[in-house]
């Protein structure tokens, strides 16, 4: 890449974060103007470029796009005469035009707002050494919103902080002193509201030198700490058990840590009595008619079994308590696939799998389930056990005799499935053909009257498509067609169906769409297409029409209006989406 093309890429990302001044220095060191405008097509505001004589020289797409009917004669027309012709055309408004003239003839940059095409802008004027100029507009109600929308995300996470359901404290890492916390925290450590907590450290509040020791350590390492059973002391003398859940943030140019607390000294008493419920219920366990084992999480060593497990296994009174569980599973992946679903939802039901008891001489079918639990302080799985061995047995020659007619019928389905394809797409394109859209568009209409969704439609015309196939021949025209339904298939949805209407025109059906969000659906689609190189005959556009279903709509009365606003985009320039609402008559 030439050393002047990359200075300006580089001066045209730092215009995010500067002022548009600040680009027409880095204009300044082109070589050329094919370089510039290749360049200003990744702008994302419209911009554009004159010679000394203030003729254009290279614009880029978003320009063209406001100058509407004006866009095809661009190139060397001078920015006076452009000026004037947008004026008479109405999309510039009256006092924009003498502010714009007399800017022509400044020998430095200007910035000032004008309305152009009914949208308020903001235009930057920078003149460039060689005596060229440099316009840029930015869409002042979008930089509008982009402030707005900050605003309400700081706001919305001030108020997620603060009514958070637990303790939340963030701190700093140089001293650990407290920088904010919620009011959850400030219950929990006995803080007062009114205090200054810039006053209080976080590392005073652990009751262990050990705990705070291992959390700051855990930090240090990996910069997170999760779940850390802790005591804690709050300023008044209080105390409570809480889990600790800590990371490293860092916000601007400052490192903090932000905590969690949760509260669970009540659960932590609970856990204790529940104990002796448990005494209990192994006094129950013992006697059950179903096989039932406890073992340790972590290595699978039984804890506990009842009298059913000891017969079961064994086949007399002997205790296996201490042998390890997954001694007994005859497939390895059995025990692995138990132990995912249990972590992932803390239980097993009805799982099939084969064990070699220890006095059996074969393996046997067994049904297992299991649920997570702690017992005396540490992760354990209760297991249940049902001998199936008989019953799998039968189910086993019932699959070897289906397996067959199973066979035969997936064949059959392939064929039809292949049938059914052929008859649903459009040979060319592959997208689908007209019968199978209106069948499917008269089951989503059906649905979206019947749940109260919106619905909405799209037809898509590729511009000027006869020029193609006259200048490059229909080959040329055919592979278009092709890669124009591969560009807008990448984009949509699974749900969304599109179809080759005739020609070159293509229709999409969007299942729960609004309107303005089939808008900006058909505009993004746009504008790929208008961003992409075609193979043989290079940058094609295309124009879309959009509208959305009305209680009262036929399916033709949907076309009509979508091909009525599909005609006003045509007539507006092309390339270029145009909506019309489902109360507009057609």
């Amino acid at each position: 890449m030439p050393d002047s093309q990359r200075r300006l890429r580089a001066g045209l990302r730092a215009l995010v974060r500067a002022p548009f001044a600040r680009l027409g220095t880095w204009l300044n060191a082109l070589a050329g103007r094919d370089e510039a405008s290749r360049v200003l097509a990744g702008v994302p505001h419209a911009a554009v470029l004159t010679d000394a004589g203030f003729r254009i020289t290279a614009w880029n797409a978003d320009f063209a796009r406001r100058c509407g009917s004006l866009s095809g004669l661009l190139r060397y027309m001078p920015m006076v005469e452009l000026l004037r012709g947008l004026s008479a055309q109405g999309l510039l408004d009256d006092k924009a035009l003498p502010a714009a003239t007399a800017a022509l003839k400044s020998a430095v940059g200007c910035d000032y707002s004008l309305t152009l095409g009914g949208v308020p802008m903001r235009v930057h004027q920078s003149r460039l050494e060689e005596g060229g100029l440099l316009w840029l507009l930015a869409d002042e109600s979008l930089l509008l919103q982009t402030r707005e929308a900050l605003v309400q995300t700081e706001q919305r996470c001030a108020v997620l902080f603060e009514h958070a359901p637990a303790g939340l404290v963030l701190s700093s890492t140089q001293d650990g002193s407290i920088v904010r916390l919620n009011s959850r925290a400030q219950q929990q450590l006995g803080i007062a509201a009114d205090g200054n907590p810039r006053d209080v450290h976080a590392q005073d509040f652990y009751a262990n030198v050990e705990d705070r020791q291992d959390v700051e350590s855990a930090l240090r390492r990996v910069g997170e700490v999760h779940d850390r059973l802790v005591p804690l002391r709050s300023a008044d003398g209080g105390e409570l058990w809480a889990n600790v859940s800590a990371r490293k943030v860092t916000l601007g140019e400052h490192g903090f840590v932000l905590s969690i607390l949760t509260d669970v000294t009540r659960m932590r008493g609970e856990a204790q009595s529940s104990r002796i419920h448990l005494q209990k219920l192994e006094q129950l366990v013992e006697i059950a008619p179903t096989a039932i084992f406890l073992t340790r999480a972590d290595d699978g060593h039984i804890l506990f079994h009842n009298r059913k497990a000891r017969l079961m296994m064994s086949g007399m009174e002997i205790s296996l308590v201490g042998q390890r569980a997954p001694d007994f599973y005859v497939d390895r992946e059995d025990r692995v696939r138990v132990l995912d679903e249990i972590v992932r939802s803390g239980f097993v039901e009805n799982y099939d799998l084969r064990l070699h008891p220890p006095g059996s001489r074969e393996p046997r079918w067994y049904q297992l389930s299991a649920v997570a639990l702690d017992y005396e302080g540490s992760p354990a799985i209760l297991t249940a056990l049902h001998d199936i061995d008989e019953r799998r047995s039968m189910e086993d020659a019932l699959r070897a005799a289906r397996a067959t007619a199973e066979e035969a019928s997936r064949k059959l389905r392939e064929v039809n499935a292949e049938l059914e394809q052929l008859a649903l797409v459009d040979r060319l394109t592959q997208a689908f053909n007209r019968r199978h859209f209106e069948a499917v568009a008269a089951r989503e209409m059906g649905r979206a009257r019947r749940y109260n969704l919106p619905l909405a439609l799209i037809i898509f015309d590729i511009d000027h498509f006869k020029h193609i196939n006259d200048d490059y021949g229909h080959a040329a025209g055919d592979i278009v067609l092709k890669e124009f339904v591969q560009l807008l298939g990448e984009r949509l949805r699974d749900s969304d169906v599109l179809a080759r209407w005739g020609g070159e025109e293509f229709v999409v059906l969007a299942p729960s769409t609004s309107l303005d969000e089939a808008h900006k659906l058909a505009e993004k689609l746009r504008d790929r297409i208008a961003r992409h190189a075609f193979t043989e005959v290079g940058p094609v556009s295309a124009s879309a029409g959009v509208t959305e279903l009305h209680f009262r709509d036929t399916l033709d009365s949907m076309l009509r209006r979508a091909d009525r606003a599909l005609y006003r985009a045509k007539a507006l320039g092309r390339n270029q989406v145009n909506s019309l609402p489902s109360d507009v008559v057609t």
